[in-house]
């Protein structure tokens, strides 16, 4: 594959990509390479994910920290069942 160097790229275009890569929990090369295959209406490559998201979903950041306080207590290590 090629490698490109893109220069001058506007404030307001490098945001939009930016926000295009965090909303689709991809990097930002995979982001581009995906735009200019839409750009050019031809359908982007497949990315492989890594995660299970595909099969179980995922968490708002308001859902992580719920879990998250919710779960807190097992984290605390009771030292009366734990003496020897």
């Amino acid at each position: 594959m090629k490698t490109m160097t893109v220069r001058n790229i506007p404030q307001d275009l490098s945001n939009y990509i930016d926000t295009v890569a965090k909303n689709t929990r991809q990097s930002l090369n995979a982001t581009v390479v995906s735009l200019l295959y839409q750009a050019m209406g031809g359908e982007p490559s497949i990315v492989q994910k890594r995660d299970l998201s595909e099969f179980c979903g995922t968490w708002t950041d308001r859902e992580l920290e719920e879990f998250e306080k919710a779960t807190e207590c097992f984290s605390q290590i009771d030292d009366e069942v734990w003496q020897a």
